[in-house]
């Protein structure tokens, strides 16, 4: 309908950072505004926002529990603003959980990835399965190395043709640095086969994003002596498969903030080191 859905956070004394929802008309007045704020009035902070087919909205981010340190929360509006329901997931070891990023699921709903943790298996990737009408469908816990130090985390989801789940993230096994991680799922949640690459320094994949033809877009970080480069993948739903890094020698670090697809082609947006912006489009 030509209305502008925003998220973000808000600050209030008595109950910290809720998370806030606001509706403007194309002309820039104000339809609506909901706030989140969790049972124990700490703080709830969104990560993602999803507007399907038909006008909802869902939102995922993490809430504080006075018992139960975070849990990922997922909560769906309508569009007119009304609250439809609310689901907190809370791992098995009642210790900080979180819901990263969300993707529409097939058939409706939407999948959730993050992470969840645990005093025997550390921090592993989390990837959850909701309906419409807000029931869970699976949970998977990536849990590559099976360590109580190891830590997986999955920063966005993405949907191949075909209904596979692709996760993407990062991993570290020991040390400060992170690797780059990403798997594919089936779509009852089953793993198919997870990859794992890294430089001599940080990498971790940020965002990810379907293009036209059902293939995924993936970038991130590759870590070079000089600073980051960008890393960005194209998963191809026909044809071969191909990755970039730019520039190709960087003088200070880029770090991209999100990815946007039209079409087959791809726009990578971030900033530098040197505290200027970029935008890097590939043309497939």
């Amino acid at each position: 309908d030509g209305n502008v859905i925003v998220v973000g956070s808000s600050h209030r004394p008595a109950t910290g950072w809720d998370w806030v929802v606001l509706s403007y008309r194309a002309d820039g007045t104000r339809r609506w505004v909901q706030r989140y704020d969790g049972p124990s009035h700490l703080d709830d902070k969104p990560a993602k926002m999803l507007i399907d087919s038909r006008d909802r909205i869902y939102v995922a981010g993490v809430s504080r529990s006075a018992v139960r340190y975070d849990d990922a929360l997922l909560v769906k509006y309508s569009q007119s603003g009304s609250r439809l329901w609310a689901k907190r997931f809370d791992g098995s070891a009642d210790h900080a959980d979180a819901a990263r990023s969300l993707c529409a699921r097939p058939g409706g709903g939407v999948y959730v990835c993050g992470y969840t943790s645990s005093i025997g298996t550390g921090v592993n990737g989390l990837l959850l399965a909701y309906s419409g009408a807000g029931s869970r469908l699976f949970t998977t816990v990536e849990d590559r190395y099976d360590a109580s130090t190891s830590t997986q985390v999955f920063q966005d989801v993405a949907v191949r043709r075909g209904g596979e789940i692709v996760c993407g993230g990062f991993d570290q096994l020991s040390g400060p640095d992170t690797d780059v991680l990403y798997g594919f799922y089936s779509p009852e949640g089953s793993l198919r086969w997870l990859t794992h690459w890294y430089s001599d320094w940080n990498d971790q994949l940020t965002a990810l994003a379907r293009d036209g033809q059902g293939g995924v877009y993936l970038t991130g970080t590759y870590g070079t002596a000089s600073g980051p480069q960008v890393f960005t993948q194209h998963l191809c739903a026909g044809g071969t498969d191909w990755y970039c890094l730019w520039p190709s020698v960087p003088s200070v670090g880029h770090e991209p903030m999100a990815i946007a697809v039209n079409g087959v082609n791809a726009y990578v947006v971030g900033s530098n080191g040197a505290g200027d912006r970029f935008v890097v489009g590939h043309v497939y």
